[in-house]
């Protein structure tokens, strides 16, 4: 739709859609504020008429009403990833059993990893931007350290050992900076987080399971799915 033709219905419709999607009420008002803010440029441009997300009835703030998945289909889709590809099995296990988020695992490198006590350093996130990923600090701002447990901790280790190779084979060498999760064979950039999430979606559908939101599952407080993925996990 051209821009100019647009109108406050269109977006009062765009913003049902989102409810009925499950958006919460404050993620809608974080794209209304970037559509009012876009269409305010246009309008002073003399590109529109209006500003068509003025006088639109807001849907109500509050919490969204989160499914939290079961552990049984946590464990079909992490053994199913685990057996199709050990990398992104390994990367969805960390943010089930750590309760991490995505884009805090996408940040994690070696160097995060204490193999002898069992534990992670948070210190970092990924962020999805427009063309591409971007390295910031934790959503909460502050570091922590994750204690894991031996499932966990043999998995990372043997994503290590295929890391090494995998770099090897390409005359690169995986760094204690280099990024665990990566594309790349030297771990030199990580995943962006909308991939982690696209990644997750198809495994879902091809393990059989219900569609299940990685970020519902990775929310903190409460952390839904590493709560039910923690007794299998250990």
């Amino acid at each position: 739709m051209r821009v100019s033709q647009l109108r406050p219905h269109h977006i009062e419709d765009l913003y049902s859609a989102l409810v009925t999607e499950g958006q919460s009420g404050s993620s809608i008002r974080k794209i209304h504020r970037a559509l009012r803010q876009s269409l305010a440029w246009a309008h002073r441009r003399g590109y529109v008429s209006i500003i068509a997300t003025d006088g639109i009835e807001l849907p109500p703030l509050g919490a969204r009403e989160m499914e939290p998945p079961s552990s049984d289909n946590v464990r079909k889709v992490i053994e199913y990833l685990l057996a199709a590809d050990p990398d992104w099995g390994t990367l969805v296990a960390v943010i089930a059993w750590t309760g991490c988020r995505r884009g805090e695992v996408a940040g994690l490198r070696w160097e995060d990893v204490d193999f002898k006590q069992g534990n992670l350093l948070i210190r970092r996130s990924v962020a999805a931007v427009p063309g591409g990923s971007q390295v910031t600090g934790t959503n909460t701002g502050y570091i922590r350290r994750i204690a894991i447990g031996p499932k966990t901790m043999k998995h990372l280790k043997a994503h290590s050992k295929r890391s090494e190779a995998r770099a090897k084979s390409c005359d690169a060498r995986v760094e204690a900076s280099s990024y665990i999760f990566s594309p790349d064979p030297a771990g030199q950039r990580p995943y962006n987080p909308y991939t982690i999430t696209r990644t997750f979606v198809n495994a879902c559908k091809e393990a059989g399971v219900p569609r299940m939101r990685l970020h519902d599952c990775d929310t903190t407080p409460p952390r839904r799915f590493s709560r039910a993925a923690q007794a299998w996990a250990r």
